[in-house]
């Protein structure tokens, strides 16, 4: 089916389908058109959160983008001036559609709750995780690591 032939219900089905991350290597193909279609906004209303809370020059601001699926949370936040993104993501195909966006300095492959999140220790100025942090998917103990991935303050 091509992009332009999904309907919301097609994208609802997707949606509901989604039971585990590797389903997101079937997805990554539609993920934005499904996206689209549905209005979902939880990338939008993650940049703009960002932006209302840091200091005023974005593009000198490090973003860990963490389960970054096609990169729509990097989209926005390029947008309102963000420049240096790091992606993290269980589905490679989905790192193949954020390496699209040629916006990442580096994307990475990474189960997180079974392996360890592959950046160090206070790099980013920013973390973000948008729509994944559940059971099933992100493990809320994850939280410990993506805290640590930040600098303090």
């Amino acid at each position: 089916m091509s992009h332009g032939a999904r309907t919301v219900q097609d994208a609802r089905e997707a949606f509901r389908s989604c039971l585990s991350p590797q389903f997101y290597d079937q997805w990554a193909e539609t993920y934005e058109t499904d996206h689209d279609q549905m209005q979902y906004m939880a990338p939008t209303h993650t940049a703009e959160a960002v932006k209302r809370h840091l200091q005023p020059i974005p593009e000198q601001q490090r973003v860990l983008d963490v389960a970054c699926g096609s990169g729509l949370v990097a989209k926005m936040l390029s947008s309102l001036g963000f420049r240096c993104f790091v992606g993290v993501d269980s589905s490679a195909a989905m790192l193949e559609e954020a390496q699209k966006t040629k916006l990442y300095q580096s994307l990475h492959l990474a189960l997180l709750g079974t392996q360890d999140l592959p950046v160090g220790s206070e790099q980013f100025d920013v973390v973000t995780i948008v729509g994944a942090l559940y059971p099933g998917f992100v493990p809320v103990k994850v939280v410990r690591e993506l805290c640590a991935a930040a600098t303090p303050g």
